[in-house]
């Protein structure tokens, strides 16, 4: 309520402190259009093995009478369109309109799968037509101080706490004789876009209430630094969703972004601490996982006499790290060289009591990021995606990029990731994968190949081929009790007009 309060007296001041207003007719307008294209295939798991182990892909390959798809593995295409189109209208000289609309993504060309991205269907189906932007902006005379009001994008430093669209209010002082910028935000309402209960390739519910508030300060005045200090709290308190009782929280996370440049040297480091309190129903038993897993029944009942007193909540602490880093330097003006990585505490898969790491105090959790790092690995961007900022607990990732400038307009991009378990995964608990097979643990996670080229005829025009390759390591079969497959393959193209 203080807050609040303090949130209308700050707009009711600066309101009254503005004076006779020049008109302005000014009407901008930006967008653009995006199609891609996937095609994809693999023959491994992309989540834990149930109690059916999957055949050797090899003998799969020999027998012509397997049916292409199944959740072992798959090989098929997909294809997206999204239109984006925003509006800025200026009134006057001390209020602006902004307002974004957003068609799709609408994903066609395939038929309903078992599992994978897509399955929207074999043709567009309903057309998602979403306000991705809707917010009025209040600034001073000299633009230093501006409110912004509504719906709006926001993200923290590279996404790793959070990136999404969100309702709410936004404060941006710029400090012109510190040579500063201090911004402020309060969120109500979170795009909740990425849920998608009935896999139909379209939200459930735009947006998910929550408490939820950011701040970051950006310090220009150094020549060569970009020092960034961010802040952000949110809170859920709703103790059922849709009749199901699920768990609570109230994290913060406090994070330091540093960029350096020197000549043809660049240097980004970004690290974030995550803290709070966890509060959940469920009652963590020992060998929970496997009990879960393999006798539900079993699981299900033990739950059941823990929600038989709704308000027997346990409060799991929290304090866990994630941090990205990149160092990259430029030779002439046709080849750049980078070494990249990123990773959270934690532990990847169970504990070695049993119990499932969800509960630990060292798992890492955003507050609604959307962080990529390569294009099958650590993804966001679609097709395949193994890990995204919310899984990147208990796993350390190295990558080499190669950026190099073939013909003007033409770039060539080849890289190469590294990952591993920063500890190694539990094998007692698992039923195909398992020492009985003869097969022990290790950190290494898995390996993967990316080729980019992108081509630009026009300034506003470009055209983007990829490939991804991924071969999975004993500890991703450690962790999803995977017997056999090793690879995922991922081909796509990006075609995009901006305007």
């Amino acid at each position: 309520m203080i807050l609040k309060r303090l949130i209308i007296i700050l707009i009711g001041f600066y309101l009254s402190s503005l004076y006779a207003q020049e008109k302005s007719t000014n009407l901008l307008y930006d967008g653009d259009i995006l199609f891609r294209s996937f095609y994809l295939s693999r023959d491994i798991l992309t989540t834990r093995q149930t109690k059916e182990t999957c055949p050797n892909p090899w003998e799969v390959y020999l027998d012509s009478t397997v049916t292409p798809n199944t959740p072992c593995k798959e090989k098929r295409d997909e294809h997206r369109i999204r239109f984006r189109l925003n509006f800025l209208f200026s009134p006057n000289t001390f209020t602006e309109v902004y307002y974004g609309i957003e068609v799709g993504d609408i994903t066609f060309g395939q038929e309903k799968n078992l599992i994978g991205p897509g399955s929207g269907g074999s043709g567009s189906g309903a057309t998602n037509v979403e306000t991705r932007e809707l917010r009025l902006t209040i600034l001073n005379k000299n633009h230093l101080f501006r409110i912004d009001m509504g719906i709006f994008s926001y993200s923290t430093p590279d996404g790793l706490v959070l990136a999404s669209s969100n309702a709410g209010i936004r404060f941006r002082k710029e400090f012109k004789e510190l040579n500063s910028l201090w911004e402020v935000v309060y969120f109500k309402l979170q795009d909740n876009s990425f849920k998608d209960n009935d896999s139909n390739g379209f939200s459930d519910e735009n947006f998910k209430d929550v408490e939820l508030v950011s701040t970051i300060y950006k310090i220009f005045r150094f020549s060569n630094m970009i020092p960034q200090f961010y802040f952000v709290y949110k809170r859920d308190p709703v103790e059922k969703e849709a009749n199901n009782i699920k768990d609570t929280y109230q994290y913060y996370w406090v994070g330091m972004h540093q960029q350096y440049s020197e000549k043809n040297l660049n240097l980004f480091l970004n690290i974030v601490n995550q803290q709070g309190y966890l509060f959940s129903e469920t009652k963590i038993i020992k060998n929970d996982a496997f009990i879960k897993q393999y006798f539900p029944d079993v699981y299900q009942f033990l739950q059941d006499q823990n929600h038989a007193f709704p308000k027997n909540r346990k409060k799991y602490p929290k304090n866990a790290y994630a941090g990205n880093f990149e160092i990259s330097y430029r030779i002439g003006n046709y080849l750049k060289l980078a070494y990249v990585a990123t990773g959270a505490t934690g532990r990847m898969g169970i504990n070695p009591d049993g119990t499932s790491s969800y509960y630990n105090k060292d798992v890492y959790k955003s507050a609604g990021g959307a962080y990529q790092f390569s294009e099958i690995g650590i993804d966001t961007s679609g097709g395949y995606s193994i890990l995204n900022v919310d899984s990147l607990s208990g796993i350390v990732a190295q990558g080499i990029k190669i950026e190099y400038q073939l013909f003007d307009g033409i770039t060539f991009e080849p890289q190469y990731y590294f990952y591993k378990t920063h500890k190694t995964p539990v094998i007692e608990y698992n039923q195909f994968f398992n020492q009985i097979n003869f097969k022990n643990p290790i950190n290494y996670y898995g390996s993967e190949w990316n080729l980019k080229i992108v081509y630009k005829p026009w300034v506003n025009f470009s055209i983007k081929m990829q490939f991804a390759y991924f071969n999975a390591g004993d500890a991703y079969k450690v962790v999803n009790d995977i017997k056999n497959g090793d690879t995922l393959r991922e081909y796509s193209i990006y075609i995009q007009q901006k305007f």
